[in-house]
Parts: structure tokens; sequence; C-alpha cells
């Protein structure tokens, strides 16, 4: 019998990010009103690799697949202060795609590897953010920071294909932050925050 017997292990392990270096411009529109506006360039080489032990053919494979990452992108934002116990932003970060090459090599005990390449398209989607900060009348500077995100995956080509060729019925998400940071005597900040 096979009960309380180890049949199979695997081990997924990720690694790698998607990052961004970003210029901008911001410009006073009015007193209490900038507009901005950045470019982005997108780099990052995420890389799966997933193993699998099969105790009871006492056979291993070893999947490994590297994706190449890079694309271009902007976004727009701008922030207000209409008193001098508020301040309110709003920004959208245009949807972009990374392109790059996605390397793929299988083995397998008593098998020789496989590996292959090809050019590979990543879509992300857009996003709209909304951002308010409060600065209550205390003797000690205190801030009160919320942010609300939402990301638009609906409007990707359905399914949405991930960086190692997933595919996923995506929704359109929320995210919400809430900070708070207090100033204590000789300028000891304090901060907490939930998202």
């Amino acid at each position: 019998s096979d009960r309380d017997r180890i049949i199979e292990l695997r081990t997924i392990g990720q690694e790698g990010v998607l990052r961004s270096l970003s210029a901008g411009y911001s410009a006073e529109l009015f007193g209490r009103m900038k507009l901005g506006l950045a470019v982005h360039r997108y780099m990052g080489d995420p890389t799966r690799e997933v193993s699998q032990v099969n105790y009871q053919t006492n056979i291993t494979t070893v999947s490994r697949i590297e994706q190449e990452l890079r694309g271009w992108g902007w976004s727009l934002g701008g922030w207000g202060h209409p008193n001098e116990r508020l301040d309110l932003g709003l920004s959208f970060e245009a949807p972009f795609e990374a392109t790059g090459t996605r390397s793929t090599q299988e083995s397998a005990t008593g098998s020789a590897e496989v590996a292959a390449a090809s050019d590979q398209t990543v879509d992300y989607p857009g996003v709209l953010r909304f951002g308010a900060t409060y600065h209550p009348r205390n003797r000690l500077r205190t801030t009160f920071a919320v942010e609300l995100e939402r990301r638009f995956w609906e409007q990707l080509d359905s399914p949405v294909t991930s960086a190692f060729g997933d595919t996923l019925d995506a929704r359109d998400t929320w995210d919400l932050r809430v900070g708070l940071e207090h100033l204590f005597y000789q300028n000891l900040p304090v901060r907490f925050g939930f998202r």
C-alpha cells in the first residue's frame, strides 16, 4: 500500500524581480498644484526552477526557466495642497510590454538535457493611484497617509501570461495602503503601516 509513504517530492524556487529606472520632470502649475511626467526603463531576469523527485520510479526531473525582461513605459502624476493640513495626489502608470529571451532547460535521470530558447513578450497592466496625506494639528509632527491603487489586468489579452509562461484568468485588483508617522522629540520618527 502507498498509504503513509512519500511518493514524490517537489521543490519550486523562484528568484529575480522586475526593476525600473526612472527619470522625471515636474512643474508647478499654480501655487498649490504640481504636475509631473516620468519615463521608466524596466529590466529584470526572473528565474524559476522546479525539481521533482519520484520515489517510486527513482527519477529526478529538473526544469529551469529564465526570462529576460526589458521594456519602456511612462507615468503621469499630479499633486495638490488644498490647505495646510491636506495633500492630495493622483498618478497613472501606462501599461507596458517587457520583451526578452525565455530559456528553458529540462533534465531527467537517465535522459539527455533538453534546452530551448525563444523571444517572448510579457504584458503588464496600467495602474491608477490615488493618495492623500493628512497633517494633524499636533505639537509634535504627525503624518497620516492613505494610498489606493487600481491595476487594470482585465484590459490585457485574456488569458494573461506570466513571465514563466503560466496563463491566468486575471481580474482587476485594488490595493489599499495606510500609514502613520509620528516624529518625537530630537526628530526620532516612528512609523506604522498596513497594506
